[in-house]
């Protein structure tokens, strides 16, 4: 029951959100925008992402008020977890970093989800009821 009133709000969330200006809202400047996503991609680096074999990504995830305690997957308010991908494929973990779940690393490799266990080992899971965008049936 938790996990749908966290999708539910996720969603109220997400279509309510509008992070552009007043000015931008007026006019809008495509040929603009383009230019300042292919700057902003220069300025960080994304002539290096064909060669990369992997990358990491470090989240914080906070969630606040009683809207907030009601959603919030974690048994903390404040939790911290590192996302490796690797790119142009469906594979990847995330190990939590903070909280109850330190230490916990779960993962997806050619759409079958796997847990770390005790002795560092990963462990694949079946699960007949989860599926992905392309409705590929996990465990199979």
């Amino acid at each position: 029951m938790r996990l749908v009133y966290f999708i539910l709000i996720g969603f109220i969330i997400t279509s309510c959100a509008d992070l552009r200006t007043k000015a931008a809202k007026k006019s809008t400047d495509e040929a603009k925008a383009k230019l300042l996503l292919k700057e902003m991609g220069a300025a960080h680096g994304i002539q290096n992402w064909d060669n990369m074999t992997t990358y990491t990504v470090e989240f914080e995830d906070q969630f606040y008020g009683k809207i907030g305690k009601k959603a919030n997957p974690y048994s903390d308010s404040l939790t911290t977890f590192e996302l490796s991908y690797v790119p142009k494929s469906f594979d990847g973990r995330m190990s939590f970093t903070s909280g109850e779940q330190s230490g916990k690393t779960w993962g997806i490799q050619s759409w079958n989800t796997y847990e770390f266990n005790e002795s560092g080992e990963a462990e694949f899971q079946k699960n007949e009821e989860a599926y992905f965008g392309s409705n590929a049936k996990l465990g199979s």
